[in-house]
């Protein structure tokens, strides 16, 4: 995985501070670009995996509103604290479309108040009440690659 390489090591490292990383010797404009470029490469990849499912690329699908609904799951997910984030995200946007759609045409606006009160009770999203359950009933987590040094 590239998260507990070195390489993501020091991604890591120059998320938290990237002077210090600079300091060591690091070519931090490098690995920015170098991560930037990897991003890109996976997101063109992604799109091309999309047009070739839906048998073309139409310009229907990059409507605001859905541009606000990917967000929007990303962001219940909890995007920038786990990678695992956006995917709960997008279960549970599905998962609520389909059970309270199955009851109310007014899905949308419980959805949006349970959004409106994830972020104002938990802003780290689910991914951070999974981390907070797993912090709480014990589980080990590795933190022997974070305790490496870079080098």
């Amino acid at each position: 995985r590239v998260v507990n390489s070195p390489y993501g090591r020091i991604l890591r490292a120059i998320k938290q501070n990237d002077q210090r990383v600079a300091f060591l010797g690091y070519n931090v404009v490098l690995y920015k670009w170098s991560v930037f470029t990897l991003s890109c490469a996976i997101a063109g990849l992604a799109g091309a995996l999309f047009a070739m499912a839906q048998e073309g690329a139409y310009v229907q699908i990059m409507s605001l509103q859905w541009s606000g609904i990917v967000i929007l799951m990303t962001l219940i997910g909890g995007g920038f604290i786990s990678f695992w984030g956006p995917v709960l995200g997008v279960i549970l946007y599905y998962l609520a479309r389909d059970i309270l759609g199955a009851y109310t045409d007014a899905w949308l606006l419980w959805f949006g108040l349970m959004f409106v009160l994830l972020v104002m009770f938990r802003p780290t999203g689910l991914a951070g009440i999974w981390h907070d359950l797993r912090r709480l009933f014990g589980s080990t987590e590795r933190t022997d690659s974070l305790n490496q040094p870079l080098r």
